[in-house]
């Protein structure tokens, strides 16, 4: 047989002269496709967990303005309802504060008016004791004019007249009803009483 006939028969060659890149088996390929395509597995599986965490972060960053609103509002409802507070207890503080003043005036006029009562009352104790006086003095004076005497007023003033005789205009006046500083010229020529 020559190298023809060895060439157009291959089924005839011998496993050994095969080449040594076919010197795997169907199972240890297949094998390897497996191991393969578990790492690729694997590695997109990294990438697609490696690219969530951007988002991740994203979506956080998305919902923080929403909770820093929400603690604004809460702290402007706080605020709110503490000048509520404080606003309140300066009203209430601001009511006693009138009350008291009020008060402090309702006393004090009533005082006041103890006060003009007491002495209103004063005064016309003393009013009905100088009228008492003075009605114990003109009967007096009437019962001595029934019995006083009586002088001429012929001229000058009353001041000199009452002078010459020992008394003073104010006790002429009470003496002689009528006469006054004004008027006394209109008695020249008459009786005036003295005592």
């Amino acid at each position: 047989m020559d190298k023809h006939d060895k060439e157009s028969k291959p089924w005839e060659a011998s496993f050994s002269s095969e080449e040594p890149a076919q010197k795997y088996s169907r199972s240890a390929n297949r094998r390897k496709s497996r191991q393969v395509s578990v790492i690729v597995g694997l590695f997109v599986t990294i990438i697609m967990i490696l690219s969530f965490i951007p988002i991740y972060n994203y979506l956080q960053e998305l919902n923080k303005p929403n909770n820093t609103t929400a603690i604004s509002a809460l702290s402007s409802a706080k605020t709110t309802t503490s000048i509520s507070k404080v606003d309140k207890v300066t009203k209430s503080e601001k009511k006693a504060a009138q009350k008291a003043s009020s008060e402090k005036k309702a006393t004090s006029a009533s005082e006041a008016k103890a006060k003009s009562e007491s002495v209103a009352k004063a005064k016309s104790a003393s009013l009905a004791k100088s009228s008492s006086a003075a009605s114990s003095a003109s009967a007096s004076s009437s019962s001595s004019s029934s019995t006083g005497t009586t002088a001429v007023f012929s001229s000058g003033t009353l001041y000199s007249f009452a002078v010459s005789h020992d008394t003073t205009p104010e006790a002429l006046y009470t003496l002689n009803s009528g006469l006054t500083a004004s008027n006394y010229t209109s008695y020249y020529g008459k009786s005036l009483r003295v005592k």
